[in-house]
């Protein structure tokens, strides 16, 4: 299998994912029991996958990544804190993950791509789209004026997490690193969880069910981009790629699907604007 199935697979699942997450968000008013249940059924995926294939590692490999995987539950945590306010604004930043592996992968991995002036201007652009945002949610609530802080959070976490997956996508067998991401993923979800004294239990049977396929989701997303890696793709060829899908459809579904563009004052459609022109600048341009 070609790189490219494997991108095909990573396009569905994250669009799935980012659907699924955002329909939960809107019922769900303790996003840690989402968080729990996610991760729990993601480490049982994980495991049953590693059972059938084999070809798990325990080592100093695996104690990072399962390391790094607490950090993913906390920023999966903030995703969903985002996606509650919108799904579209929320979907439309994430391509700034990317970048910050990108830049990681120039600087360590010295890949041959090198950001250019337009590239730079896009990622400006992106940050004015979100002060805008900001300014306008502070003139809302309290709540959702938080949502440049939970994309901050995701931003960084998320961009190491992507970093590491590509280093270890070449050391690692794509057993070891499931099983050791999403078993610390799964440790960080019960943090989060007695931290913020909920309780699993409470969580209606109905939500539950509908968290599994979004583990699904998760884990299928997280197979492929680790497959795309290991087949050979680049870093700072896929991750492009991946956004162009994986930030447009999701933001369609957060204006047509979920409405929330109904939602949206005279500012926040100008702060759209200069986002979309932004990620323009650094995935097409």
């Amino acid at each position: 299998m070609g790189w490219e199935i494997g991108f095909i697979f990573l396009v569905i699942f994250g669009i799935g994912s980012s659907f699924l997450t955002k329909a939960l968000t809107d019922v769900l008013p303790k996003k840690t029991l989402g968080i729990f249940y996610q991760f729990l059924f993601s480490a049982m995926l994980a495991l049953a996958y590693v059972l059938f294939s084999g070809g798990f590692s325990f080592d100093i490999s695996a104690v990072i990544i399962g390391f790094m995987g607490i950090f993913n539950a906390i920023a999966s945590y903030y995703f969903w804190k985002a996606t509650e306010s919108s799904l579209s604004q929320t979907t439309l930043f994430l391509p700034l993950v990317d970048i910050v592996a990108v830049i990681l992968a120039l600087i360590i991995l010295r890949e041959a791509k090198t950001l250019n002036p337009l590239e730079i201007v896009g990622i400006a652009l992106c940050f004015v789209s979100m002060g805008i945002f900001k300014s306008s949610y502070a003139a809302k609530n309290k709540t959702q004026s938080r949502w440049l802080y939970y994309i901050f959070v995701i931003v960084i976490i998320g961009g190491v997490s992507t970093f590491l997956l590509k280093i270890f996508s070449s050391t690692v067998s794509h057993q070891t690193f499931l099983a050791s991401w999403y078993g610390g993923s799964f440790l960080g979800s019960i943090f989060l969880m007695i931290t913020l004294k909920e309780n699993p239990l409470s969580l209606e049977l109905k939500n539950v069910f509908v968290i599994f396929p979004l583990s699904i989701c998760v884990v299928g997303a997280l197979l492929a981009l680790y497959r795309v890696f290991e087949l050979g793709g680049s870093v700072s060829v896929v991750l492009p790629l991946k956004n162009i899908f994986g930030t447009i459809i999701p933001i369609f579904i957060g204006w047509f699907f979920f409405h929330e563009n109904k939602k949206f004052v005279i500012e926040e459609y100008i702060a759209f604007a200069l986002g979309i022109l932004g990620i323009i600048f650094i995935l097409i341009i």
